[in-house]
């Protein structure tokens, strides 16, 4: 069995007009739901094999709160730059590329493309994956290369505004 959770990035600032999109760091509410959305995992399921990131800033600090919240080591997460802006083909095919040997991975990256990616491999119709959103799916195969949403399975979907904190 493979599993993966796909997670957008926590919401971003567009306090400076001037910052490239890639740049833009987290606003106050993101730096808020990372850490709580991030321990809110660790309660649905187990620590990662691995953690895949897109590189944007927004991404990566997403991604480095659920390290921590995981005690997965932040120099050990994947950043992976062509997730920003990446279809949702090309993040199956990267996805597709992992070794067998994980069996669990988490994927933050950027809509439309997590949203597009977590309704192709679920099954389910999502208009749209809230900030900080995380959608667990499991899988019956023993590789990457043969996940797909015949043979996928939803695990969870949470996302920050169920949760008062």
């Amino acid at each position: 069995m493979k599993k993966i959770v796909l997670i957008r990035h926590a919401k971003s600032s567009w306090d400076n007009s001037g910052l490239d999109d890639y740049e833009r760091p987290l606003n106050p509410r993101g730096m808020k739901d990372a850490p709580a959305m991030s321990n809110i995992l660790t309660e649905k399921i187990q620590k990662p094999d691995l953690i895949i990131t897109s590189s944007a800033v927004r991404a990566l600090t997403t991604a480095n709160f659920i390290a921590s919240a995981f005690n997965y080591p932040e120099e050990s997460i994947i950043k992976d730059k062509t997730i920003y802006l990446a279809s949702r083909q090309k993040v199956l095919e990267i996805v597709s590329k992992i070794d067998s040997k994980n069996d669990l991975i988490f994927l933050v990256g950027h809509n439309p493309t997590i949203t597009e990616l977590a309704c192709f491999l679920s099954n389910t119709q999502i208009d749209n994956l809230p900030t900080c959103a995380a959608i667990g799916i499991e899988f019956e195969t023993n590789k990457w290369e043969n996940i797909s949403k015949s043979n996928s399975k939803l695990l969870f979907f949470e996302y920050p505004k169920k949760y008062n904190y």
